[in-house]
């Protein structure tokens, strides 16, 4: 299989991109985890974040980001809390935690976003000796 040049380019990119997070995950000490993992943990935490809703979780590759969370109602009218992960990035249990910080302002009528609110979960997280979440 021959490769363009604008392709082979791409795939250095990425190759790049993911070596630059590695690296600074390890830095920073953050742990890589799978899937599978991320699953059991956030189900794990959702006493602590006291979140009623259903949680679902995705991964997804091709994001520009490491995660996103969205609000979401099913074709019955069921509301849910969706994290998708992105497989491109690594997964760690502290974007889990960030994502479940926004389910949270959500089910919480507060601004879905890195306000007050963010940094109080922020601190917590923190405290229980988790890393930075961003």
């Amino acid at each position: 299989m021959i490769l363009s040049r604008n392709r082979v380019r791409v795939h250095l990119l990425r190759i790049q991109v993911m070596l630059n997070y590695l690296c600074a995950s390890l830095t920073r000490g953050f742990k890589m985890i799978t899937k599978k993992k991320a699953e059991e943990f956030i189900y794990c935490m959702l006493d602590e974040f006291y979140i009623s809703l259903p949680i679902v979780v995705r991964t997804k590759k091709g994001m520009g980001c490491q995660a996103l969370y969205k609000y979401t109602v099913d074709e019955y009218g069921m509301p849910y809390h969706e994290i998708i992960l992105s497989k491109d990035h690594g997964i760690t249990e502290e974007t889990c935690l960030h994502e479940l910080v926004h389910a949270w302002q959500c089910e919480n009528g507060k601004k879905v976003g890195h306000g007050k609110s963010f940094d109080k979960w922020r601190k917590i997280c923190n405290d229980w000796g988790y890393g930075e979440i961003r």
